[in-house]
């Protein structure tokens, strides 16, 4: 209907000829008919696509070998499937949900169950086994695991639920949707920068696990005031410690309690 308004318009303007808008009028007219016809036949491949998927799915699951456990994977995208890899290698044959329909299609294809939904939506969840599993890990990026927890542990309470993070923000809503284990990517990138600064420095392998119990305890307490983790804060969260440096001298790290760590935000930091 827009375009018979555009064809008045540049008639009015005289940048429309009469053999232009009959032609324009021409093709309105066809695609307004059609469009109901290209809508159902949309919706019949759409779902000839699903099926398609399901029954591939559905023959993966039965040519691979039952194993003792069952866990589902939300997220088929690089850490999904580096969980899905190292699972397999050890006996256990994931069922992954997945958003992205290629995604699940090339899954089958290497003859691992997957399927197409919104972990969210307990119909899928049901249809991914959450009733029977063991362990649920949430690996999707970009959306928070919260309601995907509330609705995993609702059909099955003793579900094991671990779950990714992109903020240390997101790790206290988390947990308080039934998330056992949550890991925050800034956190851990974090964590991982400062020991490998550390093991440059010259600490022995006792004091960089050491470090990281503590760090870790520091880097929770600061996620609970501020929505960012940086390796200051993680540094100086650990224990006074001296080591031969390679160079001879001796590296020194300041100790910094909880309180101190979280000392400059405490103006900003929102109540418990």
């Amino acid at each position: 209907e827009f375009s018979f308004i555009v064809a008045t318009v540049g008639r009015g303007l005289k940048i429309l000829p009469d053999s232009a808008t009959q032609v324009l009028v021409a093709v309105a007219m066809v695609s307004i008919t059609a469009s109901p016809f290209l809508v159902a036949w949309g919706h019949r491949l759409a779902k000839k696509l699903d099926d398609s998927a399901a029954a591939g799915a559905t023959t993966a699951a039965h040519e691979v070998e039952a194993s003792r456990y069952s866990v589902i994977v939300v997220g088929g995208g690089p850490v999904g499937r580096t969980l899905v890899r190292v699972l397999r290698d050890n006996g256990i044959e994931p069922c992954v949900i997945e958003l992205n329909h290629a995604t699940v299609v090339a899954l089958g294809k290497e003859g691992i169950r997957a399927i197409y939904g919104d972990a969210s939506q307990p119909s899928i969840l049901e249809a991914a086994g959450v009733k029977d599993a063991q362990g649920l890990v949430f690996a999707a990026a970009g959306s928070p695991a919260t309601e995907v927890v509330r609705a995993a542990l609702a059909l099955n309470p003793n579900l094991r639920v671990l779950a990714r993070a992109t903020y240390a923000s997101e790790i206290a809503a988390t947990q308080a949707a039934g998330a056992h284990v949550v890991v925050a990517a800034e956190v851990e990138v974090a964590l991982a920068m400062a020991e490998n600064l550390l093991e440059a420095l010259g600490a022995t392998p006792e004091q960089l696990d050491h470090a990281r119990d503590r760090a870790e305890l520091a880097a929770r307490a600061i996620a609970r005031s501020t929505s960012c983790i940086g390796i200051v804060e993680v540094l100086t969260e650990i224990s006074l410690f001296e080591q031969p440096a390679r160079h001879g001298a001796p590296v020194t790290i300041e100790k910094a309690s909880v309180e101190q760590v979280l000392q400059p935000h405490a103006e900003t930091a929102a109540p418990p």
